[in-house]
């Protein structure tokens, strides 16, 4: 997908794509990015990704271009990578939305819409039926942009997440075959 903006604003052409072995170091710096912006929204923190060895970002690299039970997808501004969703696989017909996380210079250009459709045309072409993520309560901004893409509140949307288990938002959205 490429998104071009009007005259008026700055010339962008985000592309997004799904995440190949060979991009581990750009995922790596939007990872570490992300981390570094929002830490309370993600699982892990900044000091434990910077741990890991150039092998296990490879390794998540791989994994993510295979696509069997995590999907990634990077999104560029030409050739500079600027955001990030993985998709994982939690069967037997639901997959969850991860890690995603747009750079604050690019967003509100469909970045972030066009990762959401990535990873669930993924997970619709794995045989989901639906599509669940958490978001932490206060990011209005994530909790538009995935409610104008048709996420809804769970059944139980309270809940926490992140390592800081800060509170949260489950939503999900269903899948047509």
């Amino acid at each position: 997908m490429t998104i071009s903006t009007s005259a008026s604003a700055p010339a962008l052409q985000i592309v997004v794509r799904r995440m190949r072995a060979e991009d581990w170091q750009q995922a790596r710096c939007v990872r570490l990015a992300a981390l570094a912006d929002a830490p309370e929204a993600f699982g892990r923190t900044l000091d434990e990704e910077l741990a890991l060895t150039d092998e296990a970002w490879q390794k998540r690299a791989s994994d993510n271009a295979i696509g069997s039970k995590t999907c990634g997808f990077l999104a560029w501004n030409a050739d500079v990578p600027c955001g990030l969703a993985s998709g994982v696989w939690i069967g037997p017909d639901e997959a969850e939305l991860h890690g995603m996380w747009v750079a604050g210079n690019v967003r509100r250009y469909g970045a972030g819409r066009a990762l959401v459709q990535a990873v669930c045309a993924w997970a619709r072409e794995r045989g989901a039926r639906r599509v669940s993520l958490k978001v932490t309560a206060n990011n209005t901004g994530a909790i538009a942009l995935y409610r104008a893409n048709g996420f809804e509140p769970a059944e139980h949307a309270e809940t926490t997440c992140g390592a800081r288990q800060a509170a949260a938002l489950r939503l999900e959205k269903p899948l047509e075959p």
